[in-house]
């Protein structure tokens, strides 16, 4: 981890304002994110947007920004693209800290017994299925490996959409699972998770909009990182661009503190398909 992506991780927490006017220049660009194209982070947005911010900072040393400036008049990148990322840097960092600022309210708020069960037993079966199945998987382990259970419903509402993402996008690797697997499992999960975010409250208000704002916010970042990682490793000193441009869920995890909590048990095998 590079020090200028400690020194903004460190300074977010007093840099409110600024971070709140990064999330004023794009919330109308991220409200207007179709559904189809909203997801989930499976990193933390905060640890994202200081991976991104101080990208941001190195193209705008003396040294990258004249050969930057070079390819914009070549219209080999685009001429918002520093100040864009920097918005939306700031924007996931002011969400993610809005969203846990309000998540303790929603993590207490009452919800009708029948379905904090229904939710607790689905999330728990389906978590079980995708972590058998993908995850020692390279490119979907990690997102598996995000889901866990947290300290309250909103955590759960969460986990039941990724784990519903993850059944819905690897269908073919699970269906044949007669333990955990019901062809249910999806519809279900949306419409359990939906539930949740009706029980916790007004979603303009509460965690759950903040949440819907990371869901808008992420597939934004991630198209911009790529841009900006293109145009970081080209412009880079030899041996340097991966350095200095790194993939952003892998940074945005190695800034993340080691976890603490117990290792998780083996899940339970599947039952084989009868012959």
């Amino acid at each position: 981890m590079g020090r200028t992506q400690r020194r903004i991780q460190q300074e977010a927490p007093t840099l409110a304002s600024r971070a709140e006017l990064g999330w004023n220049k794009v919330k109308d660009i991220v409200a207007r994110v179709p559904d189809a194209e909203r997801q989930l982070p499976n990193v933390d947005l905060q640890l994202a947007g200081s991976v991104v911010l101080a990208a941001v900072e190195t193209l705008r040393k003396p040294v990258f920004a004249a050969r930057l400036a070079r390819l914009v008049s070549i219209e080999e990148a685009p001429g918002d693209l520093v100040e864009r990322a920097e918005s939306l840097g700031w924007a996931s960092i002011h969400a993610r800290r809005r969203q846990l600022e309000t998540a303790g309210s929603a993590s207490t708020a009452k919800v009708p017994e029948a379905l904090a069960k229904e939710s607790l037993g689905l999330r728990d079966r389906m978590f079980r299925l995708c972590e058998y199945h993908f995850g020692d998987d390279p490119a979907v382990g990690p997102t598996v490996a995000y889901v866990r259970e947290g300290t309250g419903y909103l955590d759960r509402a969460n986990d039941l959409e990724t784990l519903a993402d993850l059944c819905e996008q690897h269908p073919d690797a699970i269906k044949a699972d007669q333990r955990n697997y019901r062809a249910t499992d999806v519809a279900d999960a949306r419409r359990v998770a939906a539930a949740l975010y009706r029980a916790l409250g007004d979603e303009r208000d509460g965690s759950a909009h903040w949440m819907q704002s990371q869901s808008g916010l992420w597939p934004l970042l991630l198209q911009t990182w790529a841009e900006v990682q293109r145009a970081g490793r080209f412009l880079a000193p030899l041996g340097q661009g991966e350095a200095l441009f790194p993939s952003l869920v892998s940074a945005a995890r190695a800034l993340a503190p080691k976890s603490s909590s117990p290792a998780k048990t083996e899940p339970d095998a599947p039952t084989p398909p009868p012959a």
